[in-house]
């Protein structure tokens, strides 16, 4: 998959399909078969699951899974591209490596 285009809280992708999100889109991270997307989700609302994977048909084929978390609201507030996998670093210190391709959780740390 190439590079999306980020519209607000819609990625347009390569084929002209477009997917939607209730909030707008933080950043993308490209792989073979999908693109992950982070969202902004605004202070004051409570959305932890906040991470997707979308494929080229614009299917969104995963989200990060609900978990207990230390703060009620801790969304997701960065992503890194390791190998076939990618790490999800949450606000109260989650690192998760996850299977980029399935969203099988593969690793859990914590770090501050």
């Amino acid at each position: 998959m190439t590079r999306p285009t980020i519209r607000g809280n819609t990625v347009v992708l390569d084929s002209g399909r477009t997917v939607s999100f209730p909030y707008p889109v933080a950043e993308v991270v490209e792989y073979p078969t999908v693109i992950l997307v982070r969202l902004n989700v605004p202070t004051g609302a409570t959305f932890n699951e906040n991470v997707f994977a979308v494929n080229d048909q614009g299917a969104i084929v995963w989200q990060v899974p609900k978990r207990q978390y230390v703060y009620a609201d801790s969304p997701y507030t960065g992503m890194q591209r390791q190998g076939n996998d990618a790490i999800l670093f949450n606000w109260d210190g989650l690192q998760l490596m996850v299977d980029a391709s399935t969203g099988k959780v593969l690793r859990e740390d914590h770090g501050k």
